[in-house]
């Protein structure tokens, strides 16, 4: 009682053909709160640093810009619809932990060339089968909570990054854009960068899901 008829809401679309069904995308209150402004200002902060170190003119040449990005791949697919009788309930037994998954950290240039992905599995050991079907150039850590950490992250700067931009031949210094989270900004890390001339660039982390590269149009389709 008090709700409208199936019928009602499908002449309701079909009068307003511009209406249609959207999943709605969570955001966080400081995300709903970014405006315009923010982001402006977080342009000509980041334009006036890289210029007061006469860096800026490297964002000119793609092959020296850089954007990385971390994400979640959860072992267990989400449920699916299967054909079984009437009034019986239907499983699907997974053999790993409801809350498993790996994180995945996927790197491209501004010039289109994607890095091979960096992955860190949960536990201490990688299962045979796993490392049978790694592709080839992908480098992986074991971790206890399968979570990016500041000891991992490092290990990909020294010898993934690091070591992509010597076998490349890469110019230097380079420019890397990435979140601010916490395992990103080891003081450890830190010097590394700075010695080697890889210039870390943090993006604001209420405007991730506008502004990250990665995160808007590589990681939300995957």
């Amino acid at each position: 009682m008090g709700y409208p008829h199936k019928s009602w809401y499908s002449k309701f679309l079909h009068r307003h053909p511009v209406i249609s069904l959207k999943r709605s995308e969570y955001l966080s209150a400081s995300r709903a709160k970014v405006t315009e402004e923010h982001i402006q200002h977080w342009f000509e902060v980041t334009e006036d640093l890289l210029k007061e170190d006469n860096w800026f003119h490297i964002l000119e040449e793609g092959n020296r810009v850089f954007n990385c990005d971390e994400t979640a791949v959860w072992l267990n697919p989400d449920r699916g619809c299967v054909l079984t009788k009437k009034g019986e309930v239907a499983f699907s037994i997974s053999p790993n932990s409801d809350k498993m998954n790996v994180t995945m950290l996927f790197t491209i240039r501004t010039d289109g060339e994607f890095l091979t992905p960096f992955v860190i599995h949960k536990g201490t050991r990688l299962p045979p089968l796993y490392r049978q079907l790694l592709q080839p150039g992908w480098k992986v850590r074991c971790r206890k909570m399968g979570w990016m950490m500041c000891e991992a992250f490092m290990y990909w700067i020294v010898y993934d990054f690091d070591d992509y931009l010597m076998r490349n031949n890469v110019p230097k210094p380079v420019i890397l854009f990435m979140d601010n989270h916490v395992s990103h900004l080891s003081l450890e890390c830190t010097e590394f960068c700075f010695t080697n001339r890889i210039i870390l660039a943090c993006l604001l982390p209420s405007i991730t899901h506008l502004c990250q590269p990665l995160d808007v149009a590589i990681n939300k389709a995957f």
